[in-house]
C-alpha cells in the first residue's frame, strides 16, 4: 500500500498528496472533535454545571502549562525532520529527536512542581473563595501528568515530520479521543467524583505516549533505511544539531504559548472575573469553535512538512498551488458548517442544558470570527515553515496582546458575550497578519479564485436555506434539520458540479 502523503514530483502531485493526507487527517478531527462534544456533554450532565465549571477551569490551566513546556519543539522535528529527509540526512533524525525531548522532561518536572506549590494561588485567582478548595485539588491532580503531556505532544505532533499524518490521526484523534468520553463516563457511572473524572481524563495521555514511543522509534529506524542519498557514516555534530532545532524551536516556544493561551485565556479571564461556573458555560459554548478549528488543523497539519519540504527545494510554484488549494478547501469544509451554527446557535447549545444557552452571542460572534480567519489558509505554516520563528512568535505576541486586552476591558462589562467577540477579533488578527507577510515576503498569497467561488456556492446554497428555514420555522431542531438537509444538498450538487476547478478528487480518491 503506497503512503498517501509520501513526497513526489509536479505540483499537481504535490496538491494530491496534501489532499490525501488532509482528507485522512480531517476524518480523525470529525472523530475527536465529535469526542470533545461528547466528552464535554458527559461531564456537564454527570457532574452538573456549577461542579464541572471546576473541572474545565483545571483542564484549562493544565492545557496552557503543558504547552508551555513543550518549548515549541513540536514545531521544530515537524519542520527540521521533513528537511533532513528533503535533504538525506535521516541518520541526523534520531539525534534531533533526542535534543528535542530531553528539555522538554525537564521542563515538564519544573512546572509540575510549581503547580503542585502554586495550585491554591491560582485556584483563588481563577475560582474565588467559594471554589477555590476544588480547583486547588484538581490542579494538583493533575500534576504528575504534566511531563508526561507535554513530551506525548511533542512526539504525536512530531510523526508529521516524516511525510504522513497516519500516527497523528491514529493516536490521538481516534484512539485517545474516543478513550476520553470512555473512561471519563465509567468514572462517573462508578460514582467518581470531580478529581477521579480529571485524573481518567488525564491517564489517557500515559497510555498514548507508550504507543507513540514505540511508532516514533520505528519510523525513524524505517527512515534510515529507506534514505538511498544517505549521507550515513559521516561525522554527526550533536551539538550543532542541538543548536541548530533550538535556534528555530525557542522563539515557536513562546508563540505556541501564546498561541495555547489565546485558546484559553478567556475561559480563565471569565473564571476569575466572573466565576468558574460562568467560565463553564462559556467553555461549553465556544468548543463548537473547535469544529472549524480542527477542521483547518487537518488541512493545515498535512500541508506543513509538504511545504517545508518544497522551500528546502525550492519549488515555490509548487508550494503556492499547495497552499491557494488548501485555502479553497479548508472554506468548503468550514463555511457551510458555521452558516448553520450562527442561524440556530441557541438549539446547538440546549443539548448541553438550558444554562448553556447563555453563551448564545458568544457563540455567533465567535462563527463569524472563524469564517473570516479561514480565508486567510494554512499561513502561519508557511511562515513556521519558511524557518521565520521570531516572526511567527511576533504575530502571536500581537493576538495574545489583543485577546488579553480585550477580555480584561469588556468581560466585566459585557460577559461571556464580550468574551466570544474579543476572540473573534483575535482570530482574525492571528490568521490575517501571516497571510499578509507570506504574500509580501514569500510571494505565497492564499487567496484564489477557486476560494471566491466556494465562499458563494456556500453562502448560495446552506447560507440561503438557513435564512429561509429560521424565518418560517423559527429556532427550532425542525428549522435546523431542514436547513442542513436542503442547504447541504445543494451544496454538496455545486461542489460536485465544479469538482474540477477545486480539485475535489483529490479527497475522494
Amino acid at each position: 500500500m503506497t503512503d498517501p502523503t509520501a513526497v513526489v514530483d509536479g505540483a499537481d502531485d504535490h496538491v494530491r498528496a496534501v489532499a490525501r493526507g488532509g482528507a485522512f487527517n480531517l476524518v480523525g478531527s470529525i472523530v475527536y472533535g465529535a469526542s470533545s462534544f461528547i466528552l464535554l456533554a458527559i461531564i456537564t450532565n454527570g457532574l452538573g454545571a456549577r461542579r464541572a465549571g471546576p473541572v474545565i477551569v483545571a483542564i484549562a490551566a493544565f492545557t496552557v502549562l503543558g504547552r508551555f513546556a513543550e518549548l515549541g519543539a513540536s514545531t521544530g522535528l515537524v519542520r527540521i525532520i521533513s528537511r533532513e529527509r528533503a535533504l538525506h540526512r535521516a541518520d541526523r533524525i534520531a539525534p534531533t529527536i533526542l535534543a528535542a525531548v530531553v528539555p522538554v522532561v525537564g521542563i515538564g518536572l519544573l512546572f509540575a512542581g510549581l503547580l503542585v506549590l502554586l495550585a491554591p494561588a491560582l485556584a483563588q485567582v481563577f475560582g474565588g473563595h467559594a471554589q477555590r478548595a476544588e480547583i486547588a485539588r484538581l490542579l494538583r491532580a493533575l500534576a504528575p501528568f504534566l511531563p508526561v503531556a507535554a513530551v506525548y505532544t511533542v512526539l504525536v505532533q512530531g510523526t508529521r515530520g516524516f511525510g504522513h499524518v497516519r500516527a497523528l490521526v491514529w493516536i490521538e484523534k481516534i484512539g485517545r479521543a474516543l478513550a476520553m468520553p470512555v473512561v471519563v463516563l465509567a468514572v462517573l457511572a462508578a460514582g467518581g467524583g470531580s478529581t477521579a473524572v480529571i485524573v481518567a481524563w488525564a491517564s489517557t495521555t500515559v497510555l498514548a505516549l507508550g504507543v507513540v514511543s514505540v511508532v516514533v522509534v520505528s519510523m525513524t529506524r524505517s527512515a534510515r533505511l529507506a534514505d538511498v542519498g544517505s549521507t550515513a557514516g559521516t561525522e554527526i555534530d550533536r551539538g550543532e544539531i542541538t543548536r541548530a532545532f533550538w535556534r528555530f524551536s525557542l522563539p515557536r516556544a513562546a508563540g505556541q504559548s501564546f498561541d495555547v493561551a489565546v485558546l484559553w485565556l478567556d475561559t480563565l479571564v471569565v473564571s476569575a472575573l466572573i466565576g468558574p461556573t460562568a467560565a463553564g458555560i462559556y467553555a461549553v459554548g465556544s468548543r463548537f469553535l473547535l469544529i472549524g478549528a480542527f477542521t483547518m488543523e487537518a488541512i493545515q497539519q498535512a500541508v506543513a512538512p509538504r511545504v517545508s519540504e518544497l522551500l528546502a527545494r525550492d519549488l515555490r510554484r509548487d508550494a503556492h498551488d499547495v497552499i491557494t488549494r488548501a485555502t479553497a478547501w479548508q472554506a468548503a469544509l468550514v463555511w457551510p458548517v458555521y452558516l448553520i451554527v450562527i442561524a440556530f446557535a441557541t438549539v446547538m447549545l440546549r443539548w448541553f442544558g438550558p444554562e448553556y444557552v447563555r453563551a448564545h452571542l458568544a457563540l455567533v460572534l465567535l462563527s463569524v470570527g472563524v469564517m473570516l480567519a479561514v480565508l486567510c489558509g494554512p499561513s502561519d505554516a508557511v511562515i513556521l515553515m519558511s524557518g521565520r520563528s521570531r516572526q511567527s512568535l511576533a504575530n502571536s505576541a500581537v493576538a495574545f496582546v489583543v485577546n488579553l486586552g480585550g477580555n480584561l476591558l469588556l468581560v466585566p462589562i459585557w460577559g461571556i458575550s464580550a468574551a466570544g467577540g474579543v476572540w473573534a477579533v483575535t482570530l482574525l488578527v492571528a490568521a490575517g497578519m501571516p497571510a499578509v507577510q507570506a504574500r509580501r515576503g514569500l510571494h505565497l498569497a492564499p487567496w484564489s479564485i477557486e476560494l471566491a467561488r466556494v465562499v458563494a456556492m456556500a453562502v448560495g446554497t446552506v447560507g440561503v436555506a438557513a435564512l429561509v428555514a429560521r424565518v418560517v420555522l423559527g429556532e427550532s431542531l425542525a428549522g435546523l434539520v431542514v436547513a442542513a438537509v436542503v442547504g447541504g444538498t445543494a451544496y454538496l450538487a455545486l461542489i460536485w458540479r465544479f469538482r474540477g476547478s477545486i480539485h475535489v478528487e483529490s479527497f475522494l480518491s
